[in-house]
């Protein structure tokens, strides 16, 4: 994870799969936007948005939130900051599909949702 995230930092690409997290969650990174490298005092990391999920879900502000990890200069501390976000074009929660969807259609469809979601 300390290599993934140094590969990161350096401007390495983001990629499609979860970028580097801490502490472990039991669950995949449905998504990642806004992903930049951004420097601190003793140090530098990455900040991203994000949501974690154990299936395809609703991207929500109950569960949606900033994350910043990084590393210190001496490479002895990873610093991972996790804040709560809000978005008016978001709901509240997960308990439905968007748009009055059905689960199923949500779920083939997931690719292509968070690809809007992430690119407007």
């Amino acid at each position: 994870m300390v290599a993934a995230l140094q590969a990161l930092i350096a401007g390495g690409p983001s990629g499609d799969k979860g970028l580097a997290f801490l502490p472990i969650i039991n669950a995949a990174q449905e998504f990642h936007a806004q992903y930049r490298v951004i420097s601190f005092v003793s140090g530098n990391g990455i900040r991203y948005l994000t949501q974690f999920s154990q299936y395809f879900d609703p991207i929500n502000n109950h569960e949606v939130f900033y994350s910043y990890q990084g590393l210190t200069a001496d490479g002895k501390y990873w610093i991972s900051a996790i804040l709560p976000i809000s978005n008016q074009l978001l709901p509240a929660d997960s308990k439905n599909p968007p748009n009055g969807q059905s689960w199923d259609d949500f779920n083939n469809g997931f690719p292509a949702y968070i690809a809007s979601l992430t690119t407007s």
